[in-house]
């Protein structure tokens, strides 16, 4: 009895071996069709495609050199120092400091019954040094919460404040936002 069933243990062995040996024969054959297609795809890139960006680089060389002809060396000079000149003005304009929009600003927010005197900018920091004169000392006291209450002014520093003849004499230090003064 134990011959039959070696038998059967043989065609086990012989039936796993023979279904299980078909995946590296699949798997070669799919990574072959793989290689291939890369392969293909690498010839007709590096002959067609490169082929076609050549003939264009050639035509746009050969534009090139027929404009450089058509502008003389004196005229390519001036141009680059036109543009160079171009540049350095949009610098400046960028940077360029707008104190008609400072003014406009302290018209909308200044009291009726305030007066300026002095109005010093320092446009580095955005600090605004300003003396004037109000009414009354309520008065410089409205000005100054209505400074504080604008958005477009950071802080408000009363340095002095002094009674005269029917007047009160102040001086402020004040900061305005960059975005007031700067272009944008």
């Amino acid at each position: 009895m134990e011959g039959p069933r070696y038998a059967d243990d043989a065609r086990n062995l012989l039936s796993d071996t023979q279904e299980g040996s078909g995946w590296p024969v699949r798997f070669m054959a799919f990574s072959g069709g793989l290689l291939l297609l890369l392969l293909i795809v690498y010839a007709s890139l590096d002959f067609g495609y490169a082929t076609f960006l050549r003939s264009k680089n050639q035509d746009i060389q050969e534009e090139i050199t027929s404009l450089n002809t058509q502008v003389s060396k004196s005229e390519q000079d001036d141009l680059i120092v036109l543009n160079s000149q171009v540049s350095n003005i949009k610098g400046l304009l960028d940077k360029h400091i707008l104190a008609s929009r400072l003014m406009e600003l302290f018209e909308n927010v200044t009291s009726k019954s305030v007066n300026y005197t002095d109005f010093i900018f320092a446009s580095d920091d955005g600090e605004l040094n300003v003396k004037g004169s109000a009414r009354s000392f309520e008065e410089v006291a409205i000005q100054i919460k209505i400074l504080e209450d604008t958005d477009e002014i950071s802080d408000v520093f009363l340095n002095s404040v002094e009674e005269a003849e029917n007047s009160v004499l102040f001086d402020m230090r004040i900061i305005v936002d960059k975005s007031v003064i700067l272009p944008q």
